[in-house]
């Protein structure tokens, strides 16, 4: 998730384009994000510490997520110009690894409620953690040795989640 005006923001950056008259650069016009305040952030970040046990992993509830391009519209209608009259909005296109929607967690770990109801517990699918160890271990020594191929299924393997990426050289 995201949160409104941090670094690295898109607000920001929306904020400095609309200033400088535009464009403003929205990736994809299906892409959303999760955001939240950073008074917001700050306090569900605390009261999970309060909550957790060595080694919980939280997730937190960032409400709906929200499209980008209509993110874009909204803060250029709030300057009070026109979206794409006064001020373009630009597709500039994927970034390689770039994705759509966040995924806050993934969909074999499970969510489990806490005391408080925007802050989440989340169980991992991996139970032998013994087992889980090994095979990291077999895939340090694959990175060591340069065995592209073994470590990409070792990879594959420890994560099932895991997507390839093809790179250009």
């Amino acid at each position: 998730g995201n949160v409104l005006g941090s670094a690295g923001s898109v607000v920001p950056l929306f904020k400095e384009q609309i200033a400088k008259g535009g464009p403003l650069t929205v990736t994809h016009k299906d892409m959303t994000r999760y955001f939240m305040t950073i008074k917001e952030a700050c306090q569900l970040i605390v009261q999970s510490m309060v909550l957790s046990s060595k080694g919980d992993i939280h997730v937190l509830d960032m409400g709906k997520p929200i499209s980008i391009l209509a993110l874009a519209n909204r803060m250029i209608s709030l300057s009070g110009k026109i979206p794409n009259t006064d001020i373009k909005v630009v597709i500039s296109g994927l970034r390689a690894g770039e994705k759509l929607h966040e995924q806050l967690y993934y969909d074999v770990e499970k969510l489990k409620h806490t005391r408080h109801k925007k802050i989440f517990h989340i169980t991992s699918a991996i139970t032998q953690l013994d087992s889980y160890e090994d095979q990291l271990n077999i895939a340090i020594k694959q990175a060591i040795n340069f065995q592209e191929r073994e470590l990409i299924k070792s990879i594959k393997e420890l994560v099932p989640e895991f997507v390839q990426q093809t790179v250009v050289k």
